[in-house]
């Protein structure tokens, strides 16, 4: 499959999530959104965008999908929240299940129907995932009031999944490397259609190919199919995403997460792991936050994203800290400087400058 980046950077993209993981894993991923998501609900993501620097992933999602399936979703659970209940039940299932794949030993993966079931379990989990994840942004009025709170607890509840496959693919990247002695950190640079051409011929592709990945690349998915992009690609895609949301006002408008007012000091931070100090009534500025930015969101006075919903790893820490959170503000950490003090209006969704 081509791509015409000039048309395709021009849909109504966002930035939806940003994790530590590996380029395979995240192939994956936005690969089985489509025929996953088909399947259950009849209607899916037909798009995805996936940016990787180094260790970084970003993947970008069309609002008007997004919002297809949010608004699908809420319309099911807003009066009727023993179907919420229901979708529970599904998402503990689907963890069981996943598990067992993932505790496999990676070798025994390496084989095809082996791997077609693994395949096949990660893709099941992923829409009883995004069921409760992309819940809860359009619900009715008279939606169940306890609807939200359900939907943070099952969210939190299947935190570590996504964490848990990151390992299980490391692990059967290490296991190849092992074998056919090539730099694991190559290795990680595999798509998923590569993974399966390995494990059904055993041929890897050229190294060059895989070097050529590093430390920047992507991958654009349309309807379930996907490709590879290389690095001009993947920038003259993000600075035209960026360009829609960047303005000259120093303010920015989001989803409200949890409800409130902070003024304070910005601090960016793209790695917790590397930051040496953090000051209580900090703002905290993320790409998204995972569990190891808790203990600088309880310092932080408000916190701040550039994606993320109301199901985001920032949205349900918030309101569970009862601190004031703004989400999807796409190019908070691009405007915002550490050092820069602003006021972040959590109830009306606006940070702005000050």
């Amino acid at each position: 499959m081509s791509i015409d980046i000039e048309q395709v950077a021009k849909l109504d993209w966002e930035k939806k999530w940003t994790v530590p993981f590996t380029f395979l894993l995240c192939s994956y991923v936005v690969e089985e959104y489509y025929p996953f998501c088909l399947k259950k609900w009849g209607i899916t993501y037909r798009h995805a965008f996936l940016a990787v620097n180094d260790n970084r992933a970003t993947c970008y999602l069309r609002i008007s999908e997004t919002e297809r399936i949010g608004k699908y979703l809420d319309a099911q659970i807003s009066p009727n929240f023993s179907l919420l209940e229901t979708w529970g039940t599904e998402l503990h299932e689907q963890m069981k299940n996943l598990d067992v794949v993932l505790g496999q030993d990676a070798k025994n993966v390496l084989d095809t129907d082996t791997l077609f079931m693994a395949e096949k379990t990660l893709g099941t989990f992923i829409t009883s995932y995004i069921q409760i994840n992309r819940s809860g942004n359009h619900l009715g009025k008279d939606a169940d009031p306890r609807i939200l709170s359900r939907l943070d607890e099952l969210r939190l509840f299947s935190e570590p999944a996504y964490g848990n496959m990151d390992v299980f693919f490391r692990r059967i990247v290490k296991c190849i490397a092992e074998r056919e002695k090539v730099d694991e950190v190559l290795l990680q640079r595999l798509a998923s259609p590569e993974l399966r051409m390995y494990v059904k011929e055993k041929t890897l592709p050229d190294l060059a190919v895989l070097q050529a990945r590093l430390p920047t690349c992507g991958l654009y998915m349309q309807d379930g199919k996907i490709c590879v992009v290389d690095e001009r690609i993947v920038k003259r895609f993000g600075k035209a995403v960026e360009e829609k949301y960047l303005s000259v006002t120093d303010e920015l408008a989001g989803q409200t997460a949890s409800a409130g007012v902070a003024r304070g000091r910005v601090r960016v931070v793209m790695d917790p792991s590397r930051i040496d100090h953090f000051e209580e009534g900090d703002i905290l500025v993320a790409e998204a936050t995972r569990p190891d930015y808790v203990p600088l969101m309880k310092k932080a006075a408000a916190i701040i994203t550039d994606s993320g919903g109301m199901l985001s790893h920032a949205a349900v820490v918030s309101r569970e800290m009862k601190k004031p959170c703004v989400v999807g503000l796409q190019v908070a950490t691009r405007v915002f400087k550490d050092g820069d003090l602003v006021e972040v209006d959590a109830t009306r969704g606006i940070v702005k400058k000050i």
